[in-house]
């Protein structure tokens, strides 16, 4: 709902993944200039305290951004309570999110996305594999994952529905993933190949996955045994 509504405002999200280091959401935050930042509670606490080990006095947001948390929406700059029927306001090359780099070959370096790179990739998944009104996408990506998108705005261009599990645990637990998968009656699933090995086991039966039509793969290589 967030990233809706930033993107009818006319504006940019950068996805901050709770997970990572305190230091590094920082910085994300300033490198980028970012003003408006949507928390939860809990997490805006955390991100700002943090623990002793990691008090940097050179990194302070608390008096540079305006925290806004979920559950009080009257919080929220004005630009972002309105929207827009107008098409007109917006165009193909638009920056519309940031993501960060791993860092793994040196400092994390902040991407910009454009409007028109988004469509195209939607537009093509969304006639490739005929995804029609209805159909149900599960969205198991963290949010520093760029793949989010994917499972956000493919159904949501097509009238579709986006299952989100009620907790990341189930992730993690093979019989429980499987289970939350079948009973939400997901049709489409993108994930990473490790996360494929956890729901393709010898335990599965023709009962398992009834309504599950495609499973997309990214992120790592992928053997032709698995």
């Amino acid at each position: 709902a967030v990233m809706i509504g930033i993107l009818r405002a006319g504006c940019v999200f950068l996805p901050l993944d709770t997970a990572l280091p305190r230091r590094r959401l920082l910085n994300m935050i300033k490198l980028t200039g970012t003003r408006h930042v949507f928390f939860e509670k809990d997490t805006y606490r955390q991100l700002l305290e943090g623990s002793s080990e990691e008090k940097d006095s050179s990194i302070d947001i608390e008096n540079k951004i305006f925290a806004h948390f979920f559950e009080d929406i009257s919080t929220l700059p004005e630009p972002l309570l309105s929207s827009t029927d107008d098409e007109s306001l917006y165009h193909p090359e638009d920056s519309i999110y940031i993501y960060f780099t791993s860092g793994t070959s040196g400092t994390p370096k902040a991407v910009i996305g454009k409007n028109i790179s988004l469509l195209h990739f939607i537009e093509w998944e969304i006639e490739t594999f005929r995804i029609k009104t209805k159909t149900r996408v599960a969205q198991l990506f963290t949010t520093g994952f760029d793949a989010l998108l994917r499972d956000v705005f493919v159904p949501l261009y097509v009238g579709g529905t986006i299952c989100i599990p009620p907790n990341k645990e189930i992730v993690l637990k093979e019989n429980d993933l499987i289970q939350w998968l079948d009973e939400n009656q997901v049709q489409l699933l993108h994930c990473v190949p490790s996360l494929f090995r956890l729901i393709n086991t010898k335990g599965l039966s023709a009962n398992h996955f009834l309504h599950l039509k495609y499973i997309l793969l990214s992120g790592a290589v992928v053997y032709p045994n698995e």
